[in-house]
């Protein structure tokens, strides 16, 4: 006996119509890139104000007429720095557009600010200089003005460098080792400790400029003075933190002295 088959019939509850007017929310990745477009929309407002900032000053440096100063020096010099910052930015730029994962792209995007900022300071910087004389100097000078200042005397500023570079070198590292022997002495002995942290206490903390009449008038020469001042600079904090490093490191080390075969 052949058996019954039932026709199979459909559900018309199961079956939901489509709603319109109710849309699906956006999926994940839609979420997930919308900020990312946002990023990179707010990164090229920047970048492209960075350009406009420095074509700007490039613009007012060499088309606006001078003001009428008692020095006066070629914007030259300045020009052509500013316009090969300008290249290099363009280029860096591109590059950041075209390879957004790059490392190029990852630093612009941190330094742009700083390049804003910095456009921004050196068209006011010009303006009020150089271009309309609001600040005169001998107290302010335009940057081709300092340009032409480092060019002529780059032999003296040179020397002056190298003199200044020896003296703190001098100074600091007497200062820091004289600094580093009294703090291992203050931590190792606590007599030595008794007698010379109440004087680190009182006499560190006051400002080395403060001392330099004392030391005028105590020491010799000027040269020993100015390395006394750096010296006592680097010595208190120097001994501070050398006795701080050594308490709190001692008591531990002689816990674990004896598990070690130490005496």
């Amino acid at each position: 006996m052949p058996a019954e088959v039932s026709p199979t019939t459909t559900s018309t509850a199961s079956v939901k119509p489509i709603d319109n007017r109710n849309p699906q929310p956006p999926s994940s990745t839609a979420r997930q890139s919308a900020p990312s477009d946002r990023r990179s929309s707010a990164g090229a407002l920047v970048s492209t104000t960075a350009l406009f900032l420095w074509s700007a000053y490039l613009v007012l440096l060499i088309a606006l007429p001078e003001a009428d100063l008692l020095r006066k020096e070629s914007t030259t010099p300045v020009a052509v720095l500013a316009g090969a910052w300008l290249t290099a930015l363009i280029a860096w730029t591109l590059t950041a557009r075209v390879r957004p994962a790059s490392s190029a792209a990852r630093s612009l995007t941190h330094f742009l600010p700083w390049i804003n900022a910095a456009g921004a300071w050196f068209i006011i910087w010009q303006l009020t200089t150089s271009k309309l004389g609001l600040l005169t100097p001998p107290y302010f000078a335009a940057p081709e003005v300092l340009i032409a200042s480092f060019l002529g005397d780059w032999r003296l500023l040179l020397s002056c460098l190298g003199a200044s570079a020896l003296l703190f070198i001098i100074g600091y590292t007497a200062g820091s080792v004289l600094g580093f022997f009294t703090g291992l002495l203050m931590g190792w002995s606590r007599r030595a400790d008794y007698w010379l942290h109440p004087l680190l206490q009182t006499i560190g903390p006051v400002p080395a400029a403060s001392l330099l009449p004392l030391a005028l008038l105590l020491l010799p020469t000027t040269y020993t003075s100015a390395a006394f001042i750096v010296g006592f600079g680097a010595w208190f904090p120097m001994a501070t933190m050398t006795r701080a490093g050594h308490t709190l490191r001692a008591p531990r080390l002689h816990r674990h002295g004896p598990h070690t075969g130490s005496r």
